[in-house]
């Protein structure tokens, strides 16, 4: 495992960066970070292609997921939009980042978003390295941090279930998928990483775990993209809501156990930034 005063090996030039979150993991301070920093990257070989801070439609429509509650439908020409804005960037690093791109379901679905990011730009004769122009990387954050802020956002798109009842659901009643399938979808970070792994490979996967008492360290990993100083705003720290009976999720630790956060990394499914 390499640790965060290992300097990594900047990524080469052309290199199609996907930050996939998931979900409640500081995606929105980066995706804020890079978008006001959008006009200087390229100065250090980097692009970020998406016209907004969020390209959620795209990366809905690229994974075939509805959209969130009084947002617009995602359709393919929002996903196309965005591959003809990285295919722009042209060798240069592209830097795109959502969240819902961890909701894909199914290898074929991560093998056809990957080949269909790596090959944009790519003329015909150079088709066939997709896979090696893509990187994953993974936001991390400690589990019992990422339940109350998720529960909120379920809330917020129509959940109505209290977190006493919701914790007791995901946790001790299995199969721990009601009321909402999508959470350990996301959140099994094990197997997350295993199935972007095996799309693009454990090298070209980078997973950055973040301790809550260091969130100015949450870009920490990004340092990658580019052999240059990656310099961004400062993070704004976010309340985070704390439900007076979050002590029921320590209470919980022991079913918990289970469904753990950690990464596996002594089968080499990435690389690891602590």
């Amino acid at each position: 495992m390499e640790t965060d005063c290992t300097t990594p090996a900047p990524l080469p030039p052309g290199t199609r960066l996907l930050h996939i979150g998931p979900h409640k993991t500081g995606t929105t301070a980066i995706q804020g970070a890079l978008f006001a920093a959008k006009d200087r990257l390229p100065e250090c070989g980097v692009a970020f292609p998406a016209h907004t801070r969020h390209p959620m439609e795209a990366a809905l429509a690229a994974c075939a997921r509805p959209a969130m509650m009084g947002d617009a439908v995602p359709t393919d020409r929002h996903w196309r939009r965005l591959l003809d804005q990285v295919a722009a960037t042209g060798g240069r690093t592209s830097v795109i980042s959502s969240e819902f791109f961890a909701d894909a379901r199914g290898d074929a679905t991560i093998a056809r978003i990957v080949e269909q990011l790596g090959g944009a730009g790519e003329p015909p004769l150079d088709r066939g390295r997709e896979r090696d122009r893509t990187h994953v990387l993974v936001t991390l954050r400690p589990l019992v941090r990422i339940m109350p802020s998720q529960w909120q956002q379920y809330v917020q798109n129509g959940l109505r279930m209290g977190y006493a009842d919701w914790l007791e659901h995901m946790l001790r009643r299995p199969p721990y998928e009601k009321p909402n399938p999508s959470f350990w979808h996301r959140h099994r970070h094990d197997r997350l990483v295993e199935r972007w792994a095996r799309a693009v490979g454990p090298g070209r996967v980078t997973v950055t775990a973040v301790a809550c008492r260091a969130p100015s360290r949450r870009c920490s990993g990004c340092r990658r993209i580019s052999s240059g100083p990656f310099r961004t705003p400062v993070i704004a720290r976010l309340p985070s809501p704390r439900p007076k009976c979050c002590g029921i999720l320590m209470s919980n630790s022991a079913a918990m156990d289970c469904r753990t956060s950690c990464i596996p990394v002594s089968s080499g499914a990435a690389r690891c930034f602590i």
